[in-house]
C-alpha cells in the first residue's frame, strides 16, 4: 500500500527532479467542526449534524480562536487520539467536536 506523508512526498519531488530548496511545507492552523455529535468516544468518528458555527464560516476554526475560547474551557474538553496523532475537542453538553492539526 502507498503511504501518503510527508516523508514519501518530498522524496516523490526529488525523484522527480525538484530541488528540495524550492519545497514549502504548509501547515493548516484552523480546525473543523461539526455539531450534535453523538457522545461515544467524545464525539469522535460519531453521527454529527451539520457544521458548528465557526470563526470564519460554519465548520471552520481560527487556531487562536481555538485556544483562546474552546480548549478546556466553555464545556469543551480536550482529547487525544494516539494513532493519528492529533488533539481533538468535545462539549459533551452541546454535542459539539472540533478538529484539527495543532498543539491545542
Amino acid at each position: 500500500a502507498e503511504t501518503y506523508n510527508i516523508e514519501n512526498t518530498v522524496k516523490r519531488y526529488k525523484e522527480a527532479g525538484v530541488k528540495g530548496d524550492k519545497l514549502v511545507l504548509g501547515t493548516p492552523f484552523y480546525g473543523r467542526g461539526w455539531s450534535g455529535c453523538e457522545s461515544g468516544g467524545h464525539g469522535e468518528y460519531q453521527k454529527c449534524g451539520p457544521a458548528k458555527e465557526g470563526t470564519w464560516e460554519n465548520g471552520v476554526f481560527d487556531f487562536s480562536d481555538l485556544e483562546k475560547n474552546y480548549v478546556n474551557q466553555n464545556g469543551y474538553k480536550r482529547y487525544w487520539n494516539d494513532q493519528a496523532k492529533v488533539p481533538f475537542l468535545y462539549n459533551s453538553e452541546n454535542g459539539t467536536f472540533i478538529t484539527s492539526d495543532g498543539e491545542h
